[in-house]
This record gives C-alpha cells, sequence and structure tokens, in this order.
C-alpha cells in the first residue's frame, strides 16, 4: 500500500495541468486539418472517450482500492503475465513521455532557443521533473497547486487581449458539409482525454476518496470547455487560415497589441508551456516510476527515479529524430497507441475482476455435496 498521501484537489490540479500542458497549444493545429472552422465542435466528440477511461480506472480503483496499477495487473492475471504487462505499460509511458519531451525540445528550439541544442533543452526538463518525482507525489502536487493559478491567470490575460481581433463572421458557415469533419478531428484529442488514465497511479494515495469520481468527471468536462474555448477563439481570430499554423495558439498572441507599450504577448506562451510540461513531465515519470516498483519490489520509490530519467532522454532522442517523423507519429498512430492501453486492456482487466467475483460468489453459496 503506498505510505505518501495525497488530496482530492491536488490530484485534480495534477490531472487537469498534465493533459492542459500539451492539448492546448498542439491540439488545435491537429484538429484544424481535419475540421478546419467547425474545429470547435471536435473537443465535444473527444470528451465522452476521457469520460470511458474515467469510469473504467475508477470501477479498478474500487476493486482495488490499496493497490496500484502494476500490483493490480499482478493479482488479476498472475505473476508471469501481470508482469509482462507491466513492461509493456512501462515502455508506453515511457515512450509517450519521450514523444512530450521531444515535442518540447522542438518548440523551444523553433521559439525562443533557437541556438540551444536540443540535447540541453531536454535535459532541463528532465532533470527538473525528476527532482519533483524524487521528492514524492505530495510535493508533486503542492508544486502545481502553485504553478496551477500562475498558468491559468497568463491565459485568461492573454485571452482577454484578443477579445478586441475577433471576427465573428468567421465562424460562418456552420457545418458546411456536414460534422463528420469535426468528427475526423476529434481522433487526434482523444490521446489527450484518455490521458486521464494516469490519474489511476494517483488514485491509491488519497487520503480521502469520496467524491472521487465526481471530481474527475468534471476534470474530463473543464478540459473539454477549454479546449472549445481555445478552439473558438483560433477560429475568430484566422477563420479557415487556422490549419496553417503549427503553434496557432502562439501565432494568436503575436496579435495582441495594447497601446505602444504591451505586446509581444507570445512570451506568455512560453512560460505557459514551460510551466505545463514540468508538471506533465512529473506525472509522466512518476507512473512510469512507479510501475519500475511494482516490477522489482523496491522499498523506496526514488531508487529508479535517475537512472529512468536517463533512459528516457535517451529513447527521446532516438524514437522521434525529426520533425516530420514526430508530427506524422501523432497525427496517425499516438491515438490508436492509446486506445490499446487505456481503454482495450484497462476493460479486459475490469472484465476478467468481473467475471472472476461472480465466479467466486457463485461457489460460496453452491451446497456442498455429501
Amino acid at each position: 500500500m503506498p505510505q505518501t498521501h495525497l488530496s482530492k484537489t491536488y490530484l485534480y490540479f495534477l490531472i487537469f495541468t498534465a493533459v492542459m500542458a500539451t492539448m492546448i497549444l498542439l491540439g488545435p493545429s491537429t484538429v484544424a486539418v481535419h475540421a478546419n472552422k467547425d474545429m470547435w465542435f471536435s473537443p465535444l466528440v473527444a470528451v465522452p472517450f476521457g469520460l470511458l477511461v474515467t469510469f473504467l480506472i475508477y470501477l479498478l480503483y474500487r476493486y482495488y482500492p490499496n493497490l496500484t496499477p502494476g500490483q493490480y495487473m499482478i493479482r488479476i492475471c498472475g505473476q508471469v503475465v501481470g508482469r509482462l504487462l507491466i513492461v509493456l505499460y512501462f515502455l508506453f509511458i515511457v515512450h509517450y513521455c519521450a514523444l512530450v519531451l521531444q515535442e518540447f525540445s522542438i518548440f523551444s528550439s523553433t521559439i525562443f532557443l533557437i541556438e540551444t541544442p536540443n540535447a540541453v533543452v531536454m535535459a532541463v526538463m528532465i532533470i527538473t521533473a525528476s527532482y519533483a518525482v524524487y521528492k514524492g507525489v505530495e510535493v508533486m502536487g503542492r508544486t502545481c497547486s502553485l504553478v496551477l493559478p500562475i498558468y491559468l491567470i497568463i491565459f485568461a490575460l492573454g485571452m482577454a487581449f484578443l477579445i478586441p481581433e475577433f471576427d465573428f463572421g468567421n465562424l460562418l458557415p456552420i457545418f458546411p458539409i456536414g460534422v463528420f469533419p469535426s468528427v475526423r478531428g476529434s481522433v487526434p484529442l482523444n490521446a489527450w482525454f484518455t490521458e486521464i488514465y494516469f490519474a489511476a497511479f494517483l488514485l491509491p494515495h488519497l487520503k480521502n476518496r469520496q467524491g472521487v469520481l465526481r471530481g474527475l468527471i468534471v476534470t474530463n468536462l473543464l478540459l473539454c470547455m477549454l479546449m472549445v474555448f481555445v478552439s473558438l477563439t483560433i477560429v475568430l481570430l484566422f477563420g479557415s487560415l487556422a490549419p496553417d499554423f503549427p503553434f496557432p495558439l502562439m501565432s494568436a498572441l503575436r496579435y495582441v497589441s495594447i497601446g505602444n507599450f504591451l505586446e509581444h504577448m507570445e512570451s506568455i506562451v512560453v512560460v505557459m508551456w514551460f510551466l505545463g510540461v514540468f508538471i506533465k513531465m512529473s506525472v509522466l515519470l512518476y507512473c512510469a516510476n512507479s510501475l519500475l516498483n511494482d516490477l522489482f519490489s523496491f522499498k523506496r520509490h526514488e531508487v529508479m527515479v535517475w537512472p529512468l530519467a536517463l533512459f528516457v532522454g535517451v529513447v527521446a532522442n532516438w524514437s522521434f529524430p525529426t520533425t516530420q517523423f514526430l508530427s506524422h507519429f501523432y497525427q496517425l498512430k499516438v491515438v490508436f497507441y492509446f486506445y490499446i492501453f487505456v481503454i482495450i486492456i484497462p476493460f479486459v482487466l475490469l472484465l476478467m475482476t468481473i467475471v472472476r467475483r461472480w465466479l467466486s460468489s457463485n461457489d460460496s453459496i453452491r451446497p456442498s455435496s455429501s
């Protein structure tokens, strides 16, 4: 049983920030390619997948309230198959962590650290995030409670300054060829909304477990509302030109000009990006480290944090050698990657648990033969 404790507020903050961090910056460009001006509708199509994952992890948590995902994989599937699943999940999370790290380095070196080597940018981020994991989940939660308000205040100010630039005519016509483009555009968003799965690694640490399902559902809905708002902002500014911008939110904030003294607001996005990715990397590294602890039964959670950080850095350089490769992977493969690990396998684990409980209950009431 986990020895550290986490409040529900910290849990919601960590998950909300981890998902939001990359979704609002990279999500609009992936959606706009398919949905164009109707991109605002795509989050409404994608959020049910996040809710589905929320129910799956919550039901598993109800059956195994004091066990981490790695521990109940072993409990359900046995030592051999359970440990094999742990290895697969570990590789999945490490690979996705490397994807996020490479996204961070590409954005940073493209926008504001042009002459800084990618390796240096990635090293700074992974060392910072690994230190948070080393200090424990409670420290991660407290750090996020400081970071998230700053993130939201900066975001709200940036959006408020854009209101005078809105052109509501850009919204028309709505669904000129039907809703299918918006549905197609929602597919890349499914990966972000299903990131709620990583809450499964934090749930066993909760002090107070009442109302946690309601809180996770609200977190999903708030993420959906935020993404709809960001998408509407981009459409109101750029209209049908939205797909031409690789980082639409960054390009949008370049429009801000208050008098002659407040300009170049894109620096806001840089601060938001760094703070958000720091929290996201911390959560992902914590999940991977939890799986290592379950696999090898370490007595201290911090034993493998720094070797894990080094491994993730190596994978980040090896897995996504070019920007084009990274973009192609994110557009076409990462969603189905997530479907397997955060929907299909948890559903099978839940089904096995329910069937096993049902069979054991039948055996207990079956009359004994004399």
